[in-house]
């Protein structure tokens, strides 16, 4: 399903990227490619932080320092879906060891993304679900927490049924 929706919107994302210069640094990182290997920089966990764009990247940034002082000894990785989301990222979290895109989620780029880093939190900003990226990285043993967001009853069952 998500396949057939990326593929529907691969016109406008050309033209985007042709006309208004989106996605021209971040297409192919969001597939996968050039993602870095990502190593536990100290002995501490692995802290994904997912933001998707500015408005979030903002919010996470108090959240990221927060973090940091109570965990000196973790590894910080702050993703977006945005450009100006990821700018804001690098500007507002230097001190974060990993800026990245979040991968689409599409079982490939997903499983890429995964191999070369294993988070063992995942903190998703607001209420952007990412159930692909979710579900492996909870196979994986993350544990995985939404920070300022809010999900109806319903949506939560769903999203059970996908993890």
């Amino acid at each position: 399903m998500a396949l057939l929706g990326l593929i529907a919107f691969l016109p406008k994302i050309a033209f985007q990227a042709a006309f208004k210069g989106k996605y021209r640094t971040s297409f192919f990182q969001r597939f996968g490619y050039s993602f870095p290997k990502i190593e536990k920089k100290n002995k501490g966990p692995i802290v994904w932080i997912h933001a998707v764009s500015l408005g979030e990247t903002q919010a996470a940034s108090a959240l990221q320092k927060r973090l940091e002082t109570e965990m000196s000894d973790a590894t910080f990785v702050i993703s977006s879906t945005t450009e100006t989301g990821h700018a804001a990222a690098k500007r507002l979290m230097p001190s974060a060891h990993f800026h990245v895109y979040m991968p689409f989620d599409l079982y490939l780029p997903v499983k890429w993304v995964l191999s070369k880093c294993k988070p063992d939190i995942v903190i998703l900003i607001e209420g952007d679900f990412w159930w692909r990226f979710l579900h492996e990285a909870k196979k994986k043993g993350a544990i995985t927490f939404v920070a300022s967001g809010k999900i109806s009853e319903r949506s939560c069952n769903r999203l059970k049924t996908f993890m």
